[in-house]
C-alpha cells in the first residue's frame, strides 16, 4: 500500500473508529497491520525488524503511518487525542528540540556539580 493518499484514508478510518489509536502510534500500527492480515505470530518480528520483508509484502513503515496520523490530527480536530496526551506530546517535542540543538549534555551537569 505505497500510495500515500490511500494510506491516509486507511489511517483516517482507523482513527475515526478506534479513538485509542489517536494517542498511541504502536496501537495504530498494530490495527493497521491486522486490518490487512499482515500480522501473525511468525511475521510480527519480521515486520518490525526487516525492511525488505515489509517492502516484499507491501506494508508501510510505522513511521509513514505515524506521519499520516500527525497530518490528519493537524487537519481534523475530532481525530486528536485528549488534551492531556496533546500536552505530553508537546512537552516531549520541546525536549527533543533541546536535545537536537545540544541543550542537554550530561557531562556539563557533572562539571557543574564538580564531579569531573
Amino acid at each position: 500500500m505505497s500510495n500515500l493518499v490511500t494510506l491516509e484514508n486507511v489511517v483516517k478510518t482507523i482513527l475515526e473508529k478506534e479513538p485509542s489509536a489517536r494517542a498511541d502510534d504502536m496501537y495504530l500500527y498494530y490495527l493497521f497491520c491486522t486490518k490487512y492480515g499482515f500480522l501473525s505470530d511468525y511475521s510480527f518480528t519480521r515486520i518490525f525488524r526487516d525492511k525488505d520483508y515489509r517492502n516484499e509484502i507491501g506494508l508501510n513503515s510505522p513511521e509513514s503511518v505515524g506521519r499520516c496520523r500527525r497530518k490528519l490530527q493537524a487537519e481534523y480536530e475530532h481525530l486528536r487525542p485528549s488534551e492531556k496526551v496533546q500536552d505530553a506530546r508537546y512537552n516531549k517535542t520541546s525536549e527533543y528540540i533541546d536535545y537536537a540543538i545540544g541543550g542537554y549534555n550530561p557531562t556539563f551537569d557533572r562539571l557543574l556539580e564538580g564531579k569531573e
